[in-house]
């Protein structure tokens, strides 16, 4: 499941999360040395509110840069605030950022560089406005085009083609016959297959279909698209360990059956596969699993605060994979809740049976 930042942030508002975990922190430990300032201004945690009361915050080092990234920031927050450094690069390929923000304010001088990467452009905007200097390279990477879009546009010619591997919307067969089939030198094969690893929609088969291509197995090890089934059964394969435990599909169960390979243990404690009660070791032995989304406070209160400015790049439920574990069990409940009433109002089976049916219902 792929949700944008948007339904993340209503979902997680909407059922009661406490988004504001990472600021009441930062708020309050404002004296530890090593926050990281860049990390903490483009952090999805760090809310347009929190950004609005404390732009003028002598304590608090925005920088720039990093809040354009922000996912939270819009077009009108940017009006407000003028004399702040923003950097256009940035808030141009910021998904919050939309094709209307664009085309209503077409005084400014846009870099289309961009604003082709934009995942709000799609080829529909792109063919009904042919007057802008498009950049059909960052178009091939944008995610809001497609394998169809590429087949039907001439624009996307064989150069290109060459960065078409990290767009994750594009069927990765036709991936792998661009990279075979248009006359690549093995500089550009390796570049591109380079990129092809990395790709979140590269699945086992396609892998195993052209192993005469120059994969990168760390990238493909840690690639989330590879699940731990598909490493159990195909153990021939040139699998990386220190890929394997930062792959978010990994289970503690996977790991007891590889005991020999928890020496990549600070990859394992930062994968947000893993939880506070998966953890054995001392606490303070465990530095690195700050960095993990499902962190608490009672974990930190374990460490010396001078550790916490870790905490400046988590994305706590922002990550993608603890939102889907959190989205799915909060869809898991509402269904059960729902089959039940439906079973109470229309069936005379006894509570019991009810419950144990509900017990089977998962999304």
């Amino acid at each position: 499941m792929k949700f944008t930042h948007a339904e993340k942030r209503e979902f997680l508002k909407t059922n009661g999360y406490d988004t504001d975990f990472l600021w009441n922190i930062l708020r309050e430990n404002l004296d530890i040395k090593y926050w990281n300032w860049k990390a903490l201004s483009a952090n999805p945690n760090i809310s347009l509110e929190i950004l609005e009361e404390n732009m003028e915050n002598p304590d608090i080092k925005w920088d720039a840069r990093f809040v354009s990234e922000n996912p939270n920031i819009t077009m009108e927050f940017i009006k407000n605030h003028p004399n702040f450094q923003w950097n256009w690069q940035s808030i141009l390929r910021n998904p919050n950022i939309t094709w209307k923000d664009i085309e209503s304010n077409l005084d400014v001088r846009w870099e289309w560089n961009p604003i082709s990467r934009n995942p709000n452009v799609n080829m529909k905007i792109v063919k009904e406005n042919p007057k802008f200097p498009w950049n059909w390279n960052t178009l091939a990477i944008n995610p809001s085009i497609t394998t169809q879009d590429i087949k039907n546009n001439t624009n996307f010619d064989r150069g290109c083609l060459k960065y078409l591997p990290m767009n994750p919307s594009i069927d990765p067969q036709f991936i792998v016959d661009t990279i075979n089939g248009r006359e690549y030198n093995r500089e550009d094969v390796n570049y591109m297959t380079e990129l092809f690893s990395k790709n979140s929609s590269l699945d086992i088969d396609t892998v195993k279909r052209n192993l005469n291509l120059p994969w990168n197995w760390y990238e493909i090890s840690k690639n989330p698209n590879i699940t731990m089934e598909n490493i159990r059964n195909n153990s021939h394969l040139r699998w990386r360990w220190d890929g394997i435990f930062q792959n978010p599909n990994i289970t503690m169960d996977f790991v007891k059956e590889n005991p020999d390979k928890h020496w990549f243990r600070d990859f394992l404690l930062q994968n947000p596969a893993i939880t506070s009660k998966d953890i054995t070791d001392e606490p303070r032995c465990l530095v690195s699993f700050l960095k993990n989304p499902n962190v608490d406070l009672n974990f930190m209160k374990t460490l010396d605060r001078k550790y916490w400015g870790r905490l400046s790049d988590n994305k706590f439920y922002y990550d993608d994979t603890v939102f889907n574990r959190e989205y799915i069990k909060v869809k898991t409940k509402e269904i059960k809740i729902h089959t039940k009433n439906v079973l109470y109002k229309n069936t005379d089976v006894c509570p019991d049976i009810i419950n144990e049916i509900c017990g089977y219902v998962s999304l």
